[in-house]
């Protein structure tokens, strides 16, 4: 492409990937449990976990970069935040859901109306920061 930067390209590339990832309804939820060390076969929780089967968006490390890149955050954790409910409304009631955030999603002033899909279980989810994200340089997440 003649005359666009690199990153412009780039960014153009994550936007293309991460709208084929979407439409293409390649974007999962796994759910991890962990069990009392009392009584293994006890469920204490389930940690919801991204994952992909696109062919180049594969990991959630590749997922977060492009939306990263791309801006669309917000997108990725609309979708995260439905699949989550999902996972949340098949468990049993005691079972706490781990939901990962990306840091910008807490900055934002919508961010509870964003959380809408997890409201019916609120009192069961926690939400976890992701760890590729630093809250440094988000001037609102307090």
């Amino acid at each position: 492409m003649a005359g666009i930067a690199d990153d412009e390209r780039d960014v153009n590339g994550d936007v293309r990937l991460f709208q084929e990832l979407v439409d293409g309804a390649h974007v999962a939820l796994a759910v991890q449990p962990t069990v009392a060390s009392s009584d293994p076969a006890r469920t204490l929780e389930m940690e919801c976990l991204l994952r992909s089967d696109h062919p180049v968006l594969t990991s959630p490390a590749s997922i977060l970069r492009a939306v990263e890149r791309s801006g669309r955050i917000f997108e990725l954790g609309g979708l995260v935040n439905q699949l989550a409910a999902r996972w949340a409304a098949s468990l049993p009631a005691d079972i706490l859901v781990f939901v990962n955030v990306h840091p910008v999603q807490l900055a934002d002033p919508e961010v509870v109306a964003r959380l809408a899909p997890l409201v019916p279980f609120a009192e069961r989810v926690v939400l976890e920061i992701t760890e590729r994200a630093s809250l440094r340089d988000i001037s609102r997440w307090e």
